[in-house]
């Protein structure tokens, strides 16, 4: 029997279908469903989610879990903005790891845009050259400041390594 609600129009109701979808193993099962995420019983009702989560404080909000181990539940949920909630994504741990230089700690991400520095170029660094995250961002600095003053040359641009002899 459905509950008369008024609301299966609203955008809050589509991202309540959206996370049952998720967590019943309808949609993306291999990312949530076979993971373990699912909805706890009482949100399975629309009206109860709506009850404990309210409405997003903007447009720009979606539905968060805090940790991405566990599934849908009051206590895992919040409203996030995408620059939020790409924080909180697993496969960006390191990317989002809060580094601290002077007396400032932000992470990856927002040392890169405040610095003008490529991220792919720090993430580089600290990916395939095992370089420490904080050395990483202060190298990318020193490198872009020295390029654009000309005092380093081609030899110091990020591009693959080639062999010996390949250059003409």
């Amino acid at each position: 029997m459905s509950k008369i609600h008024g609301m299966s129009q609203s955008r809050i109701y589509h991202i309540w279908e959206n996370l049952i979808r998720r967590g019943s193993g309808k949609v993306h099962r291999k990312h949530y469903f076979d993971k373990g995420i699912h909805v706890c019983e009482r949100w399975k009702d629309f009206l109860q989610f709506y009850q404990d989560m309210g409405e997003p404080p903007s447009s720009r909000h979606t539905i968060d879990r805090i940790d991405n181990t566990k599934g849908y539940y009051l206590d895992n949920c919040r409203w996030a903005t995408m620059k939020e909630q790409s924080n909180n994504k697993a496969a960006a741990y390191k990317s989002t790891q809060i580094i601290t230089i002077g007396p400032r700690s932000q992470c990856i991400r927002d040392w890169a845009i405040e610095l003008g520095i490529e991220y792919y170029n720090i993430m580089t660094r600290i990916h395939r050259d095992n370089i420490p995250p904080k050395v990483a961002i202060l190298l990318s600095k020193t490198i872009l400041e020295r390029n654009k003053s000309g005092r380093f040359g081609k030899r110091f641009c990020m591009r693959p390594r080639r062999r010996a002899g390949a250059y003409r």
